[in-house]
């Protein structure tokens, strides 16, 4: 008989990201398996951990900000409270800090998270990261990473180092497809109440305002696209943290580019499902990513996609719209020059194909299992 998992998540910090949210989710389908879940964060609780504890799981909170060493002592003073098996950390602080805390604690097997295709960070996080490659083959029992990619880059750039790749399992995120799914009607109504057209054909980018999802990458596509098809009834629809009319960096490049009739700035939206229904194309213009969220809630809806060829977003496309290189404006004005003259039916089929991808592959409760099962062998290696 395994024994009962309780989950101490470590997180370096909880404001809305990939990670945080992908944390989020599966503590709660988590819990609906009967694992007993509670998450620390290093920084402070931010957006996602409101929303944790208002479902009722227990949120800590330490600072590793001015004292590092003391975040390492707080932690252990958790796990002595909390009696958690499994140390599951999230992000490279926490891999680190989480370990280093758990060496003292007998009988707490520790998984770390991988998240990242590139390893593009600050030169702090830099540090951190190729200490934690130092530790990868002494702190953690398994490592689990969220892409084939983000497995293959943290092998391949530290193998001088560690990042033992026998200690690596994928497991992708999950979505949930009761909140993702098509649904027409709200999706006439958000165009109706941002004041697009019925008729209009809407590629819409979800995103918080960030160099790595480079929208204004993006947003010079939207300009040569438009230059080639002046007539073409097409909105662009870009939701997100910062994008919206106060981002005045972002307006600016807007106007300089004459699109202001072209483009709707949503800005952050808690009802982001409502959102994708407006779409009739997602896309992603990322030029980092591991496993995208937003591609994954797009297919779930049932639209189809233009994704870049970064991280897993090919493998997770799986033939559901189009894939372009990076960085390349050219190349994305051409892929929207194609979506808007596919026809609707065919768009409808492509995105039919995503929805069933979502769900036989990616569901969140068959994640969360995955999950349980990774549990249960970090267990058992730390026994062992």
């Amino acid at each position: 008989m395994p024994p009962d998992l309780r989950i101490l998540h470590v997180i370096t910090g909880l404001n809305p990201g990939g990670a945080e949210l992908m944390l989020c989710r599966l503590v709660r389908t988590l819990e609906e398996l009967g694992v007993s879940n509670a998450v620390c964060t290093l920084t402070g609780v931010g957006e996602v951990g409101n929303l944790l504890q208002e479902k009722g799981t227990t949120v800590h909170s330490v600072d590793m900000r001015k004292h590092p060493l003391g975040a390492v002592s707080s932690l252990r003073g958790i796990i002595a409270r909390d009696h958690p098996n499994v140390l599951h950390t999230w992000l490279y602080h926490a891999d680190l800090l989480g370990g280093i805390a758990a060496r003292k604690c007998p009988g707490v097997a520790v998984v770390w998270s991988l998240r990242n295709s590139r390893l593009r960070h600050k030169f702090s996080t830099r540090i951190v990261a190729k200490l934690c490659a130092l530790f990868s083959n002494r702190l953690p029992k398994l490592i689990v990473a969220c892409a084939q990619s983000a497995k293959r880059e943290h092998v391949r750039e530290h193998v001088s180092q560690g990042y033992p790749e026998d200690r690596i399992e994928v497991i992708p995120n999950g979505f949930d497809t009761d909140r993702f799914y098509p649904n027409p009607e709200r999706g006439l109504e958000i165009r109706r109440e941002l004041g697009i057209s019925e008729d209009a054909v809407v590629f819409g980018l979800v995103g918080r305002y960030d160099p790595h999802k480079d929208q204004k990458g993006f947003i010079e596509a939207v300009s040569q696209y438009v230059d080639s098809r002046p007539r073409a009834n097409t909105v662009f629809l870009f939701c997100g943290w910062q994008m919206d009319q106060t981002n005045s960096e972002i307006m600016e490049f807007i106007r300089s580019r004459r699109l202001g009739d072209r483009i709707v700035l949503a800005g952050a939206r808690s009802n982001i499902e409502d959102f994708y229904q407006a779409f009739d194309v997602a896309v992603s213009s990322s030029i980092s990513e591991g496993f995208s969220n937003v591609i994954g809630e797009a297919m779930a809806c049932g639209k189809p996609c233009i994704v870049t060829d970064v991280g897993d977003s090919r493998r997770l496309l799986n033939g559901a719209g189009l894939v372009v290189g990076p960085g390349n404006p050219g190349e994305m004005a051409r892929a929207i020059a194609q979506m808007n003259s596919t026809p609707e039916n065919e768009r409808r089929r492509l995105g039919f194909i995503g929805k069933a991808n979502i769900e036989n592959n990616y569901s969140l409760p068959g994640i969360a299992e995955r999950y349980v099962d990774l549990y249960h062998r970090a267990l058992a290696l730390c026994a062992a």
